[in-house]
């Protein structure tokens, strides 16, 4: 069961994470098929480890914690066994997942499986929080992609484009498929604090889609910028560097705290680089408005006070995400 929940979990992940999904398979079936040859003796181990003899009258008492020992028994032993063949199981694994070429996942999917037994809704959460976390090393990633491209401006970049474009519609099918995983988790019994675990993380996914969106929209601009051969003065180039910091610091906050509960003294941290950013936003704008009194180009201008606004739009999802976490215990 945990085999097929571990596979179909890596579907539409990364290279790595369907390898390990193929290792945890390739795993049990191998300890199945030495335990099926074994499986007497192993019984007796187990009996003769175990206080209390389940062959007995009465024997059904003591089934539990044979189980149990069982089941530690087999791990251990199976664990042992594959040690000795990790590079074999390295290369048959290789071959199942090649290297993908584009770097990146084409598709996505987060499969909900409803809660059994000896698992609960809960526990669906961790699952959410391990996505989250590779959604914001996405949207960072988009936004250190813009930065180096506007600094390095060229005129053909179709492939910069289409690699943001990627990564773009990857954060939208994410928000889709973690929206759906969270509605699917709400509709099996949960407690209140989990229920509102769920809407807090559902706000987290529509903020980190959205920076996706603002960090592919600078890319544009960034084209749009060379495409033009629109001209910075050097000096306003160098007021959008402490800019651009804080807002690469929000973003290394929030990923930093997204799988935490945020405290009060934490909060007062975001609102501060939130107060600072819009601060420099206003002062930005301002110096690209004299520029255009002054006789500048007025579409690089506009483009510049373009930039500014999507940065700035940025670090507003970030404080939305911060203020969410604080709601998430």
């Amino acid at each position: 069961g945990t085999t097929v929940t571990a596979f179909l979990a890596s579907i539409g992940t990364n290279v790595n994470a369907r390898r390990a999904s193929r290792v945890h398979t390739l795993f049990n079936i191998f300890g199945v098929i030495w335990m099926t040859f074994l499986f007497a003796p192993f019984l007796q181990l187990v009996n003769t480890i175990v206080p209390g003899d389940i062959y007995a009258e009465g024997g059904a008492q003591f089934l539990p914690g044979h189980l149990a020992m069982f089941h530690t028994l087999f791990n251990i032993t199976n664990t042992l066994f594959c040690s000795f063949f990790f590079k074999q199981i390295a290369l048959v694994v290789t071959k199942l997942v090649p290297d993908d070429e584009a770097g990146m996942p084409t598709t996505y999917k987060l499969k909900y499986i409803s809660a059994t037994l000896q698992d609960t809704p809960e526990l669906y959460l961790l699952t959410v929080e391990r996505e989250l976390s590779k959604m914001a090393i996405i949207i960072s990633d988009m936004f250190g992609r813009f930065w180096e491209v506007f600094n390095n401006p060229k005129k053909n970049m179709t492939e910069e484009i289409e690699s943001q474009k990627k990564m773009e519609d990857l954060t939208d099918k994410m928000q889709v498929e973690i929206t759906q995983f969270l509605s699917q988790c709400s509709l099996d019994n949960m407690n209140k604090v989990s229920a509102a675990n769920v809407y807090s993380m559902m706000r987290i996914t529509n903020e980190l889609e959205r920076i996706g969106d603002s960090c592919f929209n600078l890319m544009i601009l960034a084209e749009r910028r060379a495409k033009w051969d629109m001209e910075l003065d050097e000096t306003s180039i160098q007021k959008l560097f402490p800019y651009v910091d804080l807002v690469n610091q929000f973003l290394r906050f929030i990923r930093s705290h997204l799988n935490e509960h945020v405290t009060s003294e934490n909060l007062a941290v975001a609102l501060e680089l939130e107060d600072r950013i819009n601060r420099m936003r206003n002062i930005l704008k301002q110096s690209a408005a004299k520029r255009m009194q002054a006789g500048a180009n007025v579409k690089t201008e506009l483009l510049y006070i373009d930039v500014v606004r999507h940065v700035e739009q940025i670090g507003d999802h970030c404080l939305n995400i911060t203020e969410s976490l604080q709601q998430v215990h």
